[in-house]
């Protein structure tokens, strides 16, 4: 996985907890990523957007799970390929 996916991610990470502390109200955005669009809560602070981890991820055709025990959340996805891995291809 990437450096800046992992970055992503956690920074969604956080977002996600920020969140769980209250109820909060948040305009609808949409968000497009690689010409799929879904519209989404968006939360802005200190002039960064987050928003929510299920949406970004079912975007590239992902699935997040979370495992309690490790308190760690996953995210696989079928569409995404980092710039450095090589996709093979049939012929």
């Amino acid at each position: 996985m990437s450096k800046k996916l992992k970055i992503s991610l956690a920074v969604v990470f956080v977002a996600l907890l920020s969140f769980s502390t209250g109820a909060y109200a948040a305009t609808k955005y949409y968000l497009n990523f690689n010409d799929k669009t879904t519209k989404t809560d968006v939360r802005m602070i200190n002039k960064k957007a987050y928003v929510p981890l299920n949406d970004i991820s079912k975007l590239f055709g992902g699935k997040v799970s979370y495992n309690s025990k490790k308190h760690t959340y996953y995210v696989k996805a079928k569409d995404y390929h980092p710039a450095n891995s090589q996709v093979k291809t049939s012929m």
